[in-house]
């Protein structure tokens, strides 16, 4: 093993290591629902802008496509832009959903941050529409990896769903009544079910 090879691994590990110690931390140090999901509102906005960078633009994005690329040939560049079209599948949906309902979900939210949501969602599923002409472009014939990539999509989102919901209803206590924890994760099947009738009724099932 390279000199170089083993500064990357040490640089990965210490990354590794510090990501886990500090959200082992995180997580506990959570006491409602506001500091589990926006760390009580103390991250400021540099921070924060330094967070959704490194989360946009991430090594995953350009150093794993490049490396792929520089193994393989162009031809890999297939993988992630097949996942990619699999994953924002569910950003798509996502945009409808709440395109459909906001009048009723955020009709006592404040006007601004009312019309950010309808623009962000927009966005979303202009992103969906756009990884999806992408990929029927490039690689029309290879149908199943895309489909393959919604359904791998599909279980890590609904995965994540429930371990965050299942910790912020045990943290606002919910789970100390039986019927409270019931139907507090009636959630998401309803979800679920949302989300199976808007591919059904709003954008047909060849989509996904």
């Amino acid at each position: 093993m390279t000199p170089a090879a083993v500064v990357a691994l040490c640089c990965i590990a210490i990354v590794a290591v510090a990501s886990t110690v500090i959200g082992s931390f995180g997580v506990r140090f959570a006491r409602n629902t506001s500091d589990f999901l926006v760390a009580s509102r103390t991250v400021g906005p540099t921070a924060n802008a330094g967070a959704i960078s490194g989360e946009y633009l991430s090594a995953a994005s350009f150093l794993g496509v490049a490396g792929l690329i520089l193994k393989d040939g162009p031809d890999a560049l297939w993988y992630p832009v097949g996942f990619t079209a699999g994953y924002e599948t569910f950003t798509f949906l996502a945009g409808m959903i709440i395109l459909d309902n906001y009048h009723r979900w955020f009709a006592d939210s404040e006007p601004v941050m009312k019309a950010l949501w309808v623009w962000h969602q927009v966005e979303e599923i202009e992103h969906g529409a756009v990884a999806f002409e992408v990929y029927k472009r490039l690689y029309g014939d290879q149908e199943f990896y895309r489909k393959w990539m919604v359904l791998l999509a599909l279980v890590h989102i609904a995965s994540e769903t429930f371990k965050a919901y299942a910790h912020m209803a045990r943290i606002e206590g919910w789970l100390r009544n039986p019927f409270r924890a019931i139907s507090s994760m009636t959630f998401c099947g309803s979800a679920g079910w949302t989300m199976r009738s808007t591919i059904a009724t709003r954008i047909g099932w060849p989509l996904c």
